[in-house]
């Protein structure tokens, strides 16, 4: 997907193209100004060198406007005022290949002052649509995107196939004219409102032969109609109306539909499908709709009530109002699907007409006036004007020198890091956007992205990567020293199995804390490890590293090696192992499975977050007759799996996977597999209470039919089941046995990160059999009776803890009303809990900075199976706090009271018996504490 580029790091976007933002002014126009620098650009055929007259997008300081250039000489482009801005220009000439030029105004590279871009003439690409009954489907949306390699000799430039849109025929071929002479693959989508599309249509990569022949096919797959009106205050249809499906703005989502005088829109999706809708017109407030897909079409209702303005003022830290700051609505509802954008006068006061009328979370950028981009600040319309505060930017240099000679290193890398403000480590930013070069011993660059803290890594050749204390944006000007000590850096040859270099291979190594990811090991997933690519000639240097652990993964057209630092130490060459290959076939029940998500996934130790870590995610999608492939998988021990995604709202989804299947793999071996297409399809309803089928913020969590332990019949231990918002569910190719069904109800916040956060709400359990079955599957859905879901008891925020009395390991009696007027962190755990183990130093940490404050005290509440188990653990780690035993385990009276059904369970209670935060992990348990007990 590709996402605005207002979204950063911190959701885990992928930005494809972070340097072209939705905040471009579309249609503005851009002259030269004679007091500023200028690109003198020339736009040329490639093979004669004849003047081409073109369209130019520039994008400079945050937004865009479009130039026609000349076709008789050099125009002239204004340059960013702004030295931290980045500057692009998009070429385009009719029957030639889009170009891409991109400067980092504030690189050492700086944009020169004249230009000649040699433009291609374009080729053509074809294929065909097909929905997954096999069928040709005419008049589709095919949209392409093609990625080639950067030129070294032009490093600035880049082909632009950039979601570029063609139609099927009548026989439901399509063809592009736009394509590069040459290129490996590309990426295809498709969409069509008659077709199910789902949040957003998805890009799969098709190798170049296949669109070369025609052979390339994509697939639709069909779905329910889902079908509406939009209606005014007045009850009255509403024409001009925009609907938009999908809860994230990206890219690849389908385009809005325009209601006409009747009212109504018409989409399309799949049956348990999370399905989103925004709808808006000017005059009016916005309205957001969610709903799971049942087993029938869905007719819905959208009521729009007219618009009440948000209006407010941005302000500096002396109050003062902040000129021309954007205000980029965010998340709403827990969704990210508005397409808005609100730009402040000259005194920082802005107005937003068709704001919806409860919360929004929206980031405000005044970067180009020096304030720091300050991201989900909460807003709401009301009949009063906000005031909201940004902060200035932060100024940070230094100097850097030889630990030995106290004299100025000559060139050095500064690399800027985030401190998220908890236990996890710096992430270190190496893109080459935000690495800056130092010289001379002198740095200094500019943080505008606000963060909970910041951190600074300084690189040199020979040296010993060095890094800063965290520092935070309140300091506003940070100066720092470094003294750099030498270092010998790791520099070996890395080989293909059959001795010739691995040119081109990609190498990441991840220190403690870090992780070396990759994507289908084609694409690295950035995670701020560093990177290197296997030269000519085989070689690979990394730079020095401080002392520690390491793991270092290459891979490439040659094979895969998983390698660390005392493997390097001991040889200085590498032979890559051959790729395995998987491939298969999917089905459910008899069917073969189209458009499924089936992943591959290697035996890997626990994650340690103090260790470095690999982890490769393989991911694919099933064709129309079921097929899927993993061309590069690595040698070893290793899962294939179907993935049944359940959407949980906002775009987001729990993946749960079933049908697996181990398989060791040889070096360069293929296996192939068929997963699922035994047992059988398991059905039924669950009633929802009144009182949860009002709310609009909640979500079915995980659930699934889990395999008693008394039956031994199947080699997977649990199903998932999918469920609609109508309670209509289902579990496919469930082997005989025994099961317990579990269905949960979670509360959706409207900031939930994770998917799975939130309080359960509710639930619905029994346990069931699915009888044998001759040949070992049946066609005939077992049926299981209704089931209602019983409402579970909640203990929010800012309600008063429930009372408990208890006895203590050391057998004194407890309660927790004898703690009134202190804060009082509770801690619900158990030994045989892994994740309660992993929160002992931190709870730990917690009762060495406070125990002795008269103003606070702990209590743990064990639910292990005996009080010596407790003791055990208690003993040997020193946990001298309050140490309670609750008979029962899961059936404990006050286990229910407090409503926790998952552990561990970490609550801070206020003086007044009232909860102030719960659920706290980490370095958050310490930092809620110091929060109540700082002066």
């Amino acid at each position: 997907m590709f996402y605005r580029s207002g979204w950063t790091q911190r959701h885990g976007c992928n930005l494809i193209l972070a340097f072209l933002s939705c905040h471009w002014a579309a249609g503005a126009t851009l002259a030269a100004n004679s007091s500023a620098k200028n690109l003198s650009l020339l736009v040329e055929d490639q093979t004669t060198g004849q003047s081409l007259p073109a369209k130019l997008i520039i994008y400079r300081d945050g937004h865009d406007a479009e130039l026609a250039s000349n076709p008789a000489g050099a125009t002239p482009i204004p340059l960013p005022a702004n030295s931290h801005s980045h500057f692009s220009v998009i070429i385009q000439v009719p029957g030639y290949v889009n170009k891409l030029l991109k400067w980092d105004a504030a690189g050492e590279m700086g944009v020169p002052d004249r230009y000649i871009v040699k433009m291609e003439k374009a080729t053509t690409m074809r294929g065909r649509v097909t929905d997954d009954a096999g069928k040709t489907v005419a008049h589709a949306h095919v949209v392409i995107e093609i990625r080639t390699a950067t030129n070294p000799q032009t490093p600035h430039e880049q082909d632009f196939v950039s979601y570029e849109t063609v139609d099927s025929g009548l026989d439901g071929t399509w063809h592009f004219d736009g394509a590069p002479r040459t290129f490996e693959k590309a990426r295809a989508g498709v969409w069509d409102y008659r077709y199910a599309n789902g949040d957003y249509y998805p890009m799969s990569e098709i190798p170049a032969a296949q669109l070369r022949d025609g052979s390339a096919t994509l697939v639709l797959q069909r779905g329910l109609p889902v079908t509406g009106i939009v209606r005014g205050p007045d009850g009255q249809p509403l024409a001009g109306a925009k609907v938009l499906t999908g809860a994230q703005m990206c890219s690849n989502r389908v385009p809005e539909q325009t209601t006409g005088a009747d009212g109504r829109f018409a989409y399309t999706a799949r049956p348990m499908e999370m399905v989103t809708l925004t709808i808006w017109r000017k005059g009016y407030s916005p309205e957001l709709m969610q709903f799971g897909m049942g087993a029938k079409k869905k007719q819905v209702n959208v009521s729009l009530a007219k618009s009440v303005p948000m209006i407010g003022r941005v302000v500096g830290p002396d109050g003062k109002g902040v000129p021309e700051a954007w205000i980029y609505p965010d998340t709403w509802r827990g969704c990210r699907s508005l397409d808005a954008q609100v730009q402040a006068d000259k005194e920082g006061k802005f107005v937003w007409n068709d704001a919806p009328r409860d919360t929004v979370y929206c980031d405000i950028d005044a970067t180009d006036e020096g304030f720091l981009r300050e991201d989900s600040v909460p807003l709401q319309a009301s009949e009063h004007p906000i005031t909201v505060k940004v902060r200035r930017s932060l100024r940070v240099s230094g100097t850097v020198v030889d630990a030995q000679t106290n004299q100025p290193i000559a060139e050095f890398t500064v690399v800027p890091g985030i401190s998220w403000g908890d236990d996890r480590p710096i992430y270190w930013q190496h893109s080459e956007q935000l690495v800056r070069a130092g010289q001379d011993g002198q740095f200094k660059y500019e943080e505008t992205q606000a963060q909970a803290g910041y951190a600074t890594r300084i690189e040199a050749a020979g040296y010993l990567p060095a890094d800063s204390r965290v520092f935070s944006a309140d300091e506003q000007s940070v100066s720092l020293r470094f003294k750099l000590v030498k270092g010998t850096g790791t520099t070996v040859k890395v080989l293909a199995a059959d001795g010739h270099p691995a040119a081109g291979a990609i190498a990441l190594l991840a220190l403690p804390g870090q992780m070396a990811s990759t994507f289908d090991f084609q694409r690295v997933n950035d995670q701020g490890c560093e990177q290197a690519t296997v030269a000519t000639d085989g070689t690979l240097k990394f730079p020095p590293q401080a002392a520690g652990p390491f793991k270092v993964i290459i891979f490439g057209s040659d094979g895969y090696l998983a390698t660390d630092r005392a493997a390097l130490a001991k040889s200085d060459q590498l032979t890559l192992q051959p790729w395995s290959k998987i491939d298969g076939v999917l089905m459910i029940g008899n069917k073969p499975a189209a458009l499924e998500t089936v992943v591959a996934e290697a035996d890997a130790p626990p994650y340690d977050p103090k260790q470095p870590f690999i982890n490769n995610q393989l991911r694919t999608q099933t064709d129309a007759a079921g097929r899927f492939t993993f061309p590069r998988v690595a040698p070893g021990k290793t899962t294939v799996a179907r993935e049944v995604q359940l959407g949980v709202g906002g775009g987001r989804w729990l993946g749960m996977s079933t049908q697996r299947q181990s398989l060791n793999l040889k070096t360069g071996q293929s296996s192939h597999v068929q997963l699922g297409g035994m047992g059988r399809q398991v059905t039924g309803h669950i009633i929802i209470p009144s009182e949860l089928a009002s709310r609009n913020d909640w979500y079915f969590g995980i659930s699934e039919l889990r395999l008693n332990e008394s039956s031994n019949t199947s080699p997977l231990t649990s199903y998932p089941v999918q469920i609609s918002q109508d309670g209509t569910w289902r579990a496919d190719d469930v082997p005989a046995g025994t099961y317990g069904l579990y269905i949960s109800a979670m509360h959706k916040t409207d900031l939930n990160v994770c998917a799975a956060s939130g309080d359960e709400l509710a639930n619905a359990q029994t346990e069931m059999t699915v009888a044998p079955m001759p040949g070992g599957r049946s066609d005939v859905p077992l049926q299981i009776s209704t089931l209602p879901l019983t409402l579970l008891k909640i203990i929010d925020v800012g309600k008063s803890a429930p009372d408990f009395s208890a006895q203590t390991l050391d057998g004194k009696n407890l309660s927790l009303a004898s703690f009134r007027g202190k804060y009082v962190l509770l801690d619900f755990w158990a030994t045989w809990c892994g994740p309660c183990r992993e929160e002992t130093p931190n709870v730990k940490a917690v009762y060495d900075t406070f125990g002795s404050n008269p103003r606070f005290a702990m209590i743990s509440l064990s639910l292990d199976k005996t009080p010596a188990d407790a003791q055990k653990y208690v003993k040997q780690n020193g946990l001298v706090w309050n140490q309670v035993f609750l008979p029962g385990q899961w059936e404990a009276a006050t286990l229910k009271d407090f409503g926790v059904r998952g552990i561990p369970s970490i609550w801070l209670i206020g003086p007044d018996g009232k909860v102030i935060a719960k659920n706290l992990r980490g370095a958050a348990i310490k930092n809620a504490v110091a929060s109540v007990l700082s002066p």
